[in-house]
């Protein structure tokens, strides 16, 4: 958990929510004509009892170290993953042709799959990607042969072919992904960027040869547990650590959480060089090494290390932003271009999308998670205002588009770049026998995580 001092522009609150004490329920059976429902703070409060609100969620390649550790360690008997099996492509400028019923009608199941049969096209505000092989076939936005070119190129960056230096000359290597698509591969401009937006998780200034690795990430990661390349923790992400957590236990490991380190202190030992540490609650440790993650390290000596920010807003809405073939557990990842993203980072921001079900095991609320990488601290409110107010248009009082019922913003900062070592000498220690883990990084996926996870335990 991250010091208090380190949240900035937090701010949060109820929108579209009466606050009143009485909760009225609906009568008989809904239909279409039936006013939305409406919502009060304690019915929304109550069906919130089973969300998972992530303070940094990240999505898992399906092939990728994490999973190589969970399944090494056998972590993955305390897990559940769910798929990403929706990847949506947002164009600011495009025509928003959504519809939307009523979620709860009997007949929202046939209008469903008529509206699944209707194709949206390059024009409009949302388009759905196709995220598996079967899925590029079935797309309507693709023709025949963008479908096959598609097909081949992805093919071709997850064959051996790479490797001989003859497929690939190093003016299209050092050339932009963008030009390369046209050229190369005769897709078009709005195709291209579809692409690179939601395939290779970047913006227009990504190169080919940097590309290349993140679509063979995407191919390999397909068909390993599902069709689908990206996976989720069914009760979020801070699964990962507490499962963890389980597995050492079992080893007779001890985890003290909660508490802060108010001192170190060397023992006098002849044979080996052991620390008593006094915890914020009064208990003292004995260890030769300690080690701390960087959100517990002193607020002071993190901020001269902080190179970037991460802007996040968190919403519960009433329904889904893209009603076209939705299935009420659909779980979608969109990338957002934003001006004020990062331009020294490789990645777009990010719209996470995950059903919340109540009590009776129906989904009635969705989670939405919005992630960008500023180079400054910045207020969420401001940076998400934008696509907030286009995915979730203002309506009148019969209308069925979604709401947004309760957001959260609030700046937090990227700890990956804080230096394992330098604060032992404020506590007048070897540099050996202190290290600090560096936090999560900026990205939606969890690789460098695991990389800087690694290095610190082949340190120790």
């Amino acid at each position: 958990m991250l010091n208090k001092p380190l949240f900035k522009h937090f701010s949060s609150g109820f929108r579209n929510v009466e606050v009143v004490d009485e909760i009225v329920e609906g009568v008989g059976e809904l239909t279409q004509r039936q006013a939305p429902r409406k919502w009060t703070k304690d019915d929304l409060v109550r069906n919130l009892r089973r969300a998972d609100f992530d303070i940094l969620p990240r999505a898992i390649f399906a092939e990728s170290p994490i999973v190589n550790s969970l399944v090494r360690s056998d972590v993955c008997r305390y897990l559940e993953f769910l798929s990403i099996n929706r990847l949506l492509f947002f164009n600011p400028n495009g025509i928003d042709d959504r519809v939307f019923v009523d979620a709860d009608s009997k007949v929202n199941e046939i209008n469903s799959r008529q509206r699944s049969a209707v194709p949206s096209s390059l024009s409009s505000l949302l388009i759905k990607v196709p995220v598996s092989r079967g899925d590029i076939f079935q797309t309507r936005v693709l023709s025949l042969s963008q479908k096959r070119m598609l097909v081949s190129f992805l093919e071709w960056c997850a064959s051996d072919e790479l490797n001989q230096s003859s497929h690939l000359d190093t003016q299209n290597s050092d050339g932009l992904l963008m030009h390369y698509l046209q050229e190369n591969r005769s897709l078009d401009a709005s195709v291209s960027r579809i692409v690179i937006s939601c395939l290779a998780f970047s913006d227009d200034s990504i190169t080919l040869k940097d590309a290349l690795p993140r679509f063979r990430r995407l191919v390999s990661s397909m068909n390993r547990v599902g069709p689908f390349p990206l996976l989720w923790p069914r009760f979020g992400c801070g699964e990962l650590p507490q499962s963890f957590c389980r597995m050492c236990a079992v080893f007779s490991g001890i985890y003290c959480l909660g508490r802060t380190i108010s001192g170190v202190y060397p023992i006098a030992d002849n044979k080996q060089k052991r620390y008593r540490v006094r915890l914020s609650t009064g208990e003292e440790v004995s260890t030769s090494c300690i080690l701390i993650g960087a959100e517990q390290a002193p607020t002071e000596w993190i901020l001269t290390q902080i190179n970037r920010w991460i802007v996040r807003a968190i919403l519960v809405t009433t329904g889904s932003i893209y009603p076209n073939g939705h299935d009420c557990n659909d779980i979608t990842l969109m990338p957002v271009q934003l001006n004020a993203q990062s331009k020294n980072f490789n990645e777009p921001a990010f719209l996470l999308e995950t059903p919340v079900e109540n009590q009776n095991g129906k989904v009635g609320l969705y989670l939405v998670h919005l992630t960008a990488v500023c180079d400054t601290c910045v207020d969420g409110a401001e940076l998400f205002t934008t696509v907030i107010d286009r995915l979730y248009p203002a309506g009148d009082s019969e209308s069925y588009n979604p709401q947004v019922l309760w957001n959260c913003f609030f700046t937090i900062p990227d700890l990956s770049d804080v230096a394992s070592h330098g604060l032992a000498s404020a506590y007048n220690l070897e540099e050996e026998a202190f290290i600090v883990a560096p936090g999560s990084d900026a990205s939606m996926f969890i690789d460098k995580c695991v990389h800087n996870v690694s290095c610190d335990i082949a340190v120790i």
